[in-house]
This record gives structure tokens, sequence and C-alpha cells, in this order.
């Protein structure tokens, strides 16, 4: 029994016998097997491929690679972890729990935070934007269901929060 398949050549090494040139340096080739099964492997010189190249070019070339790649990693650690990026390029600067939004609540916002990822648990609370001056109450203000979440891109210090029903807590993630 016979099949085809693709495979890649390493630089260096000399092409299969036989064998039809694919994009990128891979080869479409025959495989053939004895009759217990065993793949028959032959035509392929050169390259170190599977064994490995350890010469010292290649060796240099690899610690160049990661030191690079270490170079490119912030220098300060926070409590020995390297900062998260999350999705957009976002950098996660803090978490917070507010339990207490028996009255208007604001943000403890981190310095540096521009945006702040807000998500209401237990119960509903409402917000407004403007809360500094207008607080929310149970019934007037922005309604953020429990289990929603709302991103606030701006005047973090400003928006304030209160439960409709009591047990409310909401968690935010800051980031810069």
């Amino acid at each position: 029994m016979s099949q085809m398949t693709a495979m890649h050549i390493p630089d260096g090494a000399s092409a299969p016998p036989g064998g039809q040139p694919l994009n990128g340096g891979a080869y479409q080739v025959q495989l053939q097997a004895t009759a217990d099964g065993k793949l028959l492997v032959s035509g392929i010189s050169g390259g170190g491929g599977g064994s490995g190249d350890a010469s010292a070019a290649k060796q240099d070339t690899q610690i160049t690679r990661e030191t690079e790649i270490r170079d490119r990693l912030p220098t300060t650690l926070v409590a020995g972890a390297l900062p998260v990026v999350a999705r957009g390029g976002l950098t996660a600067l803090g978490f917070e729990q507010i339990t207490a939004l028996s009255s208007s609540a604001a943000l403890t916002v981190p310095s540096g935070a521009t945006v702040a990822v807000v998500q209401a648990d237990v119960a509903d609370v409402r917000w407004r934007p403007d809360g500094a001056t207008n607080a929310p109450t149970a019934s007037v203000g922005m309604l953020l269901p429990a289990g929603a979440e709302r991103v606030f891109d701006g005047g973090l210090s400003s928006v304030r929060f209160i439960q409709v029903t009591s047990g409310a807590v909401i968690n935010v993630s800051y980031y810069q």
C-alpha cells in the first residue's frame, strides 16, 4: 500500500527522488510500507534535520533570538509576575470588588488607569457617569443587571454605583 504525503526538506538537504516540489521547501512524495506495516524511508540526506544541528553558529543564532525576546519583556515585575496585556493591547493594572453598595459608591481608580470593566454580581446595580454631582439611586440611573458587564473608557473617577436590591457586588478590572 502506498500513500502520497507532503514533507518539508530542511535547508542543506537534498530533495527526495521522485518528489514533486511544493511551496516553501516542501515536496510531495509517495510513501511505501513493508508487508508488516513498517514505513520505508529513503532518498533524503544532509541538513541535520531530526537529529538536530548543534553547531556553534546555530547555537549563537538561538541565543540571539532568545536574548531579543528577553529584552522585549518588562524589566520590572509586579509581585513576581509579568504584567498581563489584555485584548486590544491594554495592560491590566488592578482589580477591586466593591461590596458596600447600599449607598452610592465610587471606583478606587489606580494611577494610570483609563479603562474599567465592571461586572455586576449577585444582584442588579445602577450607575451614573455624572455620579460625582448626581448620584444614582435604586430607581434612577443606568441599569447593570447581575451577570452583565460594561466597559468604561473615560471619566472613571466620576462614575458611581448603587445596588437595586441588597447584596449586590461589583467586580472591577482596570486597564491602561
